[in-house]
């Protein structure tokens, strides 16, 4: 399993290359990124949730099979009940992931802030830098979910919020003295990737290499797995009830392009997924300090 600085490498060679590649080569169609996308998102970026239950195990929720059986059955709940939000309200769906995953992505970041909260800062900073340079290519993507003036409003407030948060991240990564070079490093690489990269392939880029990668790397040495197929192994479960999942979502949403319709059930499969997985992952924080305390 990779280890951070590893990560931190891949992810800063791999952002040069698609510099590189997309000025001299062009931009790929929108419907070619989003199917592109929609598939690496699924088999890279999906299966760093998978291992929820193994963290609530860790944490010594699960240490049954009746907790486990209850763990899995919450967490399908409220995988269900964000979907039927995601149907009933769409706009109100959109505004509240895009705020989870800004304090969720920040959190890769949290030492830019003393307290946990703040991680929304370089969170949002690093959602907004899109909107900068791509705000038409944003709104698209947005007009999928939203209609098309929702979307449009929802660009523009992007744009001039970008202006707001990436001068404060970027003062808190340079400011701040527990934050390591390569870690101020690799948030001004993530910035510049979101500036000058097509909204889609950074999305992928950051989420699927830096965000999941580090996230499993984290899991792998902190759950003492012992290889990696004992890893792979244990990612599978949730891994496929996921699949099963998107297959639903699909089905609602059939009558879209092929483009919109991968684009729009992976994204809002990912969304979904995102708020049992957050609650998971932040009692193990929460639990990890305080067994540090004791």
């Amino acid at each position: 399993m990779p280890t951070l600085a590893s990560i931190q490498v891949v992810f800063a060679g791999l952002v040069t290359v698609l510099f590189t590649a997309h000025y001299h080569l062009g931009e790929l169609s929108f419907e070619v990124q989003a199917i592109l996308v929609s598939i690496l998102m699924l088999v890279l970026g999906l299966p760093h949730g998978a291992l929820d239950h193994k963290i609530a195990g860790a944490t010594g929720l699960v240490n049954t099979r009746k907790k486990l059986s209850l763990f899995f059955a919450g967490y399908l709940l409220l995988s269900i009940a964000g979907f039927i939000f995601w149907v009933t309200f769409p706009l109100a769906s959109l505004l509240f992931f895009l705020l989870i995953s800004a304090w969720h992505f920040g959190s890769d970041f949290s030492k830019f802030s003393s307290l946990n909260f703040f991680s929304i800062i370089p969170g949002a900073a690093i959602l907004t830098t899109p909107f900068v340079l791509y705000r038409n290519d944003v709104a698209q993507i947005f007009s999928i979910f939203v209609d098309e003036n929702n979307a449009n409003s929802l660009a523009v407030i992007g744009y001039y919020l970008a202006y707001l948060v990436i001068p404060i991240s970027i003062t808190f990564a340079w400011l701040k003295s527990n934050i390591s070079l390569h870690d101020r490093l690799e948030f001004m690489i993530t910035l510049s990737a979101g500036l000058f990269l097509p909204p889609l392939i950074f999305l992928v880029v950051f989420f699927c290499i830096s965000h999941s990668l580090k996230h499993l790397s984290d899991l792998y040495f902190s759950l003492n797995f012992k290889t990696i197929k004992t890893f792979l192994y244990a990612l599978f479960p949730m891994t496929l009830l996921s699949y099963l999942f998107l297959g639903l979502i699909a089905l609602n949403y059939s009558s879209a392009s092929s483009a919109a319709l991968s684009l729009k059930s992976v994204i809002i499969l990912l969304s979904v997924l995102t708020i049992p997985h957050m609650i998971t992952v932040e009692y193990w924080k929460y639990w990890s300090r305080k067994s540090c305390v004791s």
